[in-house]
């Protein structure tokens, strides 16, 4: 039987996200950038295929934006004798209210993530999303670097909600950060209301790996 380290070495998981995905404000890389480096740690010496993390995260990125590029990410770095894992860390962009207009409507965003998991599922079954975190609501209502734009956090939980049901419904996994985080030491750590410092990163890096450990998602 092969040891948990054997099947450590042939998985491939692909992060897609914003900013806060992406590692910002983070000296070390963000909570993508530590998952890696876990891995990394965890491959035995002298074998040369530890489990690879690719963080293909863009700041601004919607749930649409996703949907568009999905595909071509997933053939430059999917090979057939490799895992391959899907963690998605969207909605948080796609709530923003733009001159108290939604920026991307409920029902425009729910079709989105629709359309992801049948992308995913032409090329694996594990398949993870996140929700849209929480935010410092006093200080982001509206952002003080873009006054016509604001983040509630009843529309934040609306989208979250929104991707859990999907979830249900198209079996894929769902992680609700509400729920799994300290929410007021989270919000303590934000920056600038949106984006955690680096013991705010660390807080979601946890998460996530105990959820890939305790749901056997390695082997």
């Amino acid at each position: 039987m092969k040891s948990m380290l054997e099947y450590l070495m042939a998985a491939n998981i692909l992060v897609f996200g914003g900013s806060i995905t992406f590692g910002d404000y983070d000296k070390e890389g963000g909570w993508v950038n530590k998952l890696g480096s876990y891995f990394l740690v965890k491959t035995p010496r002298g074998k040369n295929r530890p489990t690879r993390v690719f963080n293909l995260s863009i700041s601004g990125e919607t749930c649409g934006g996703v949907l568009k590029r999905l595909a071509m990410e997933t053939r430059a770095r999917h090979r057939k004798q490799h895992k391959l894992i899907y963690i998605f860390h969207i909605g948080l962009n796609d709530s923003i209210l733009i001159n108290r207009r939604a920026k991307i409507p409920s029902k425009v965003f729910g079709k989105s993530v629709i359309e992801i998991i049948k992308v995913c599922k032409k090329f694996t079954d594990k398949i993870i999303f996140l929700s849209p975190p929480p935010v410092d609501e006093k200080k982001v209502t509206p952002m003080p670097w873009s006054p016509n734009k604001y983040y509630y956090l009843d529309r934040i939980l609306q989208y979250g909600k929104t991707i859990e049901q999907i979830c249900k419904k198209y079996e894929a996994d769902y992680i609700d950060l509400f729920k799994l985080l300290p929410i007021k030491k989270y919000i303590a750590l934000l920056t600038d209301g949106v984006h955690p410092n680096s013991k705010g990163h660390e807080m979601i890096f946890e998460v996530v790996k105990n959820y890939l450990t305790e749901k056997n998602y390695m082997t």
